[in-house]
């Protein structure tokens, strides 16, 4: 595996109220990742292996959390097969969920499943906790409820997991790339302008056409998968903030 993921591991599986993660493992295989997950896990080193966002050192890779709750219909849901598909040239690592094609609640079984990117070493919480919003961002399918910087995942007996090794770009390198044009964009609202006298319209239409082709191009593999799915494009449309 090109890309590392290092995760630590608990001596308790779906123990909510543990916060100390001991073990240190290096996922290099099935064989590492079935170890990692059969206990209840985090993606980060702490302080004394006390889960605590002030006690976060480091990490090089994150998780995310994907439940399919924003819709009943099974056409709409999302499964690990598609994070190819949204996160170009990324890698990453499935583990599926507790719930995985379990009733939970008042939601039918469906795909519940846990994704680990890799990130480019990571030493702030705030950074890491950031990185986990802008995802959110691009993506609400995200459990909104596991973006802190301590967020921990429970274990499962006999896991099942899988690995993804196409793609050679960390996470927050693709992130950085969806956001670059808005980044400069941001800039530009800052600054002083210079508009002709009579041009105002048509120069602030073609700032905004620009604007939103540049939204739509490097969202367009995002945009076009979720199309198909009416009701996830339009949750994943509106709850984004881009209509």
């Amino acid at each position: 595996m090109e890309h590392k993921y290092k995760l630590f591991y608990s001596d308790y599986i779906q123990r909510y109220d543990n916060k100390k993660y001991p073990h240190e493992i290096d996922i290099v295989n099935i064989k590492t990742l079935t170890t990692a997950t059969s206990f209840d896990y985090v993606c980060a080193r702490y302080k004394d292996n006390l889960r605590s966002n002030d006690n976060f050192i480091s990490s090089n890779c994150v998780v995310f959390d994907f439940d399919n709750d924003h819709s009943n219909k099974e056409d709409d849901w999302i499964t690990p097969d598609d994070i190819k598909n949204i996160f170009i040239d990324v890698p990453y690592l499935v583990h599926f969920s507790k719930s995985h094609m379990k009733e939970k609640g008042e939601f039918s079984p469906r795909p519940r499943f846990h994704i680990i990117f890799p990130i480019d070493e990571c030493t702030s919480a705030d950074e890491y906790r950031n990185l986990k919003l802008r995802v959110h961002e691009y993506l609400p399918l995200v459990d909104k409820n596991a973006l802190d910087s301590a967020r921990f995942m429970a274990g499962t007996n006999n896991p099942l997991v899988e690995i993804h090794n196409e793609g050679n770009t960390t996470l927050n390198k693709f992130m950085d790339y969806i956001y670059e044009d808005e980044a400069k964009f941001a800039k530009f609202d800052n600054e002083p302008k210079e508009i002709i006298q009579g041009s105002r319209n048509d120069t602030m239409h073609k700032i905004a056409v620009k604007r939103c082709w540049s939204i739509f191009w490097k969202r367009k593999h995002l945009y076009l998968w979720f199309i198909r799915r009416t009701s996830s494009y339009n949750y994943v449309i509106f709850s984004s903030g881009r209509i």
